[in-house]
């Protein structure tokens, strides 16, 4: 992947969160920080299958005032699980907004919210 995708999808998060992207120095710090978290942002040209899949199953099964979230556990015997939390980024910057914490949702340059869909033409694991 060339770094101008990569790139671009920084400085879009970024502004979508009412902030900058931080430059790549070498070291250690995030693609942008706001509102008291350090956003990395990993672009690849697919996501995997199972994971559009638990999206959509999230969406259809959220109510209608409710955001869609899939909560991702990696569990091995004997240690705590550790878990990660995906969801739709244009209703994450909708959700912080509520909370104070990112611009409101119609200034993060998006498009609202639709249930996820992948396309069929290049699946992928």
């Amino acid at each position: 992947m060339n770094a101008a995708r990569w790139k671009a999808q920084e400085r879009q998060v970024a502004t979508a969160l009412g902030t900058h992207r931080l430059p790549n120095i070498g070291s250690g710090q995030p693609d942008c920080r706001a509102g008291g978290v350090a956003y990395q942002v990993k672009t690849r040209a697919a996501l995997p299958d199972w994971l559009w899949g638990a999206m959509a199953q999230a969406e259809r099964d959220a109510g209608p005032d409710e955001t869609a979230a899939v909560v991702l556990a990696e569990v091995v015997a004997g240690r705590k699980a550790k878990r990660l939390l995906v969801m739709e980024f244009g209703a994450f910057v909708a959700l912080v907004a509520g909370a104070g914490r990112a611009p409101p949702a119609e200034g993060h340059g998006l498009r609202p919210a639709e249930p996820t869909t992948r396309p069929t033409d290049n699946p992928r694991d």
